[in-house]
């Protein structure tokens, strides 16, 4: 949730709207997860470990109809999981960034089997949650994280800026959690790591219900591209970099032209170009200098869908 806090600030402040935000379990200021069920899901009917957003939202006495938002690690698919089980109660529907994950891209861009597929992903994986398990012996008990992350200026409101820090990455708490979402992520087959994206394969049925949808995406320019490239131009990881965002790109075009051909005008696609030419991260909202453009972006959004 407090990857929210500058955006809720604004759209409630100088907007006038309500927002409503929460963290699952495992993160935030929530409590701890059900280890083995792997706190984000690839989208079906329940959230990790059995807690199922509907359910939620009763418990908080929300009657909607709501505008569902989701960023990152997999909250546009439990957003268009709601929408999908309430379509009375979606009025949209609003994805910030897609993609078809880290392992369905480089398979594609290697081209490789789906044996080996799975041997590069359990290394990696492994690689990972070894990596995690150490922070959580050794890095969280001494605080040697703190010495290494500064607290970010462009965080907003900036005096949560530190509390932001430790509620995603200096507590235990945090980091329990995303080594159990490693350790689901071993047990994965070959067919369910390169997965098509949900928003992609749900889009006719949402808009299909009457919600309307919104993506909003980055732009790079060739500068930002290649500064992605941390090992030089003619790298395999610059390569892959760049046929990332390029298959990012498609994929937003065809959830446009899926949204469009089921429901004409039921879509708005928002890409961020010269106004993000600083922009470090694909997680628009979360960057003080653009929240007040992307809460502009989202409100006119809105108004042009007659939402």
């Amino acid at each position: 949730m407090s990857d929210l806090w500058g955006l809720r600030d604004e759209l409630v402040n100088v907007h006038g709207r309500r927002f409503c935000s929460y963290d699952i379990p495992g993160t935030g200021w929530s409590d701890p997860g059900l280890s083995g069920t792997g706190t984000y899901p690839n989208g079906g009917e329940k959230d990790s470990g059995g807690y199922i957003t509907d359910l939620l939202m009763d418990a908080m006495g929300e009657t909607g109809p709501f505008v569902l938002m989701g960023s990152m690690d997999g909250s546009p698919n439990r957003a268009q999981r709601f929408a999908l089980d309430h379509p009375a109660q979606a009025l949209a529907f609003v994805s910030v960034g897609v993609s078809y994950g880290e392992m369905r891209q480089y398979r594609d861009y290697h081209n490789v089997s789906d044996e080996e597929l799975l041997q590069y992903a359990r290394a990696q994986y492994s690689s990972r949650q070894g990596g995690g398990i150490g922070v959580l012996l050794f890095a969280i008990p001494w605080g040697l994280l703190s010495a290494f992350v500064p607290v970010s200026d462009d965080y907003v409101p900036q005096s949560r800026a530190r509390e932001h820090l430790f509620l995603n990455l200096f507590n235990d708490k945090q980091w329990a959690t995303n080594v159990d979402f490693i350790r689901y992520q071993l047990q994965q087959s070959a067919e369910e790591l390169v997965a098509d994206p949900y928003v992609l394969t749900e889009t006719a049925n949402l808009v299909e219900g009457g919600t309307k949808m919104i993506i909003f995406d980055l732009a790079r320019t060739e500068e930002q591209l290649a500064d992605r490239c941390w090992e030089g131009l003619d790298s395999d990881s610059c390569g892959l970099s760049n046929f990332s965002y390029a298959a990012t790109v498609k994929l937003i075009d065809d959830i446009v032209d899926l949204a469009n051909a089921t429901v004409p005008g039921s879509i708005k696609p928002i890409i961020c170009r010269s106004e993000c030419a600083n922009v470090s991260g694909t997680h628009l909202m979360n960057q003080g200098p653009m929240i007040p453009w992307f809460s502009q972006q989202l409100i006119d959004a809105l108004d042009e869908l007659g939402v």
